[in-house]
């Protein structure tokens, strides 16, 4: 059930010995059903087991605590949660826990737990009741300051990871509306006419997209990847593997024909690389068309346009006329290639705040890694 790494602490003890020393005290929270929630609305949270959200479902006219806690999921991971001294409540699927001991921080307390669970599994048949987990976690026995020394490291760590991610995800609507509004309104237009594509400016033209590129699928399957492979190899979902072989050194747009990634997964590459043959390669593009523009437009307006040809109204297989039929608008070359220049200096940036928020969060793994299981120790002046 568990494998935890080496611990390099001199002492350590048990979370049923700080329980049964009344150090720690656990509980279980309170039914509250969405019939609860309609008939007494308000604005204290309310926390359960799903680890999204930071396990919030909803507000409540209620509270049950109005302190600072840890609470965990009881059913679906165990995931744990450290709880700042606010109103909330937590329901019956998710436990609490309350510390009596003023040689215990809090921070500190919910650092050494989830890392700990990193090293434990469970699911919705082995849960986390509070039986189970006082038998399994440990804590190990350090003075209070050097137990808020390394919470304030991490802590710190914590606070660069969210706040990367809050610019990721505002610099992600700002693309999403800059897309909106570049590849239907253009750059600077005021006319508009009807198109096949909804409103367009009236100077753009419209075509089909085998009118401006060339459509075919690869002829690999999974089992030609390679573990240390040359090129890349783009398989059916997000995942890119790897291959000694290329069938294509060129400016190109892949997506998925059927499987997991159908409708959602694309790429776009200049190079050398492979394909699996149930993914879609769109190329050769004609000197009218700009290949970035051509697949910022293909995946933000892929999924309604395919649709059209499927009976079931969702996207769950993709044939090769869905494609070439698929109607696209048709600005001057110019102003693609501004349109495309726009787009792409915002996903740079994106991208460039993800390998940052990669980077911080390899960070926190090794400083957990290292300050939690004792190997580094902190000095406290």
């Amino acid at each position: 059930m568990s494998n935890f790494p080496a611990s390099y602490w001199e002492g350590q003890v048990s979370l049923d010995s700080l329980i049964r020393s009344d150090a720690i005290e656990l509980g279980r929270g309170n039914v509250i059903s969405k019939k609860d929630i309609r008939s007494n609305p308000g604005l204290f949270p309310i926390y359960s087991s799903s680890a999204k959200k930071n396990g919030k479902m909803g507000e409540y006219g209620e509270y049950m605590f109005d302190e600072e806690l840890i609470s965990w999921s009881v059913d679906g991971g165990g995931n744990f949660f450290h709880r700042q001294k606010h109103k909330f409540s937590v329901t019956n699927v998710s436990g609490y826990m309350r510390k009596h001991s003023d040689q215990i921080d809090y921070k500190f307390l919910f650092f050494i737990l989830d890392f700990q669970h990193e090293f434990i599994s469970f699911d919705y048949q082995t849960k986390a009741h509070p039986s189970v987990i006082r038998d399994i976690y440990w804590i190990p026995v350090i003075p209070l300051p050097e137990q808020q020394k390394i919470a304030s490291i991490l802590t710190s760590v914590d606070e660069v990871i969210e706040k990367t991610q809050s610019q990721i995800n505002k610099l992600q609507d700002l693309k999403k509306g800059t897309m909106n509004e570049l590849l239907t309104k253009g750059i600077g237009h005021t006319e508009f006419k009807d198109s096949p594509v909804g409103k367009i400016p009236v100077g753009w033209d419209f075509v089909y997209i085998s009118d401006v590129a060339k459509i075919g699928t690869g002829n690999k399957d999974t089992k030609d990847k390679e573990d240390n492979g040359i090129y890349p190899f783009f398989v059916r979902s997000q995942t890119v593997e790897r291959i000694n072989s290329y069938s294509y050194d060129g400016e190109t747009i892949l997506t998925a024909g059927d499987g997991v990634g159908t409708g959602k997964v694309f790429h776009y590459i200049n190079g050398k690389f492979d394909f699996h043959q149930r993914v879609y390669k769109l190329s050769d593009f004609s000197s009218k068309i700009s290949g970035r523009f051509l697949f910022e437009y293909f995946r933000l307006n892929f999924i309604s346009q395919v649709n059209k040809y499927s009976a079931k109204g969702s996207v769950d297989s993709v044939r090769m006329e869905m494609i070439s039929k698929m109607w696209i608008p048709l600005p001057t070359l110019e102003e693609q290639l501004k349109i495309a220049k726009s787009l792409l200096s915002i996903e740079t940036t994106i991208e460039e705040k993800q390998r940052k928020l990669e980077q911080t969060q390899s960070l926190k793994k090794s400083l957990m890694q290292d300050l939690l299981t004792g190997k580094v120790r902190v000095t406290v002046n």
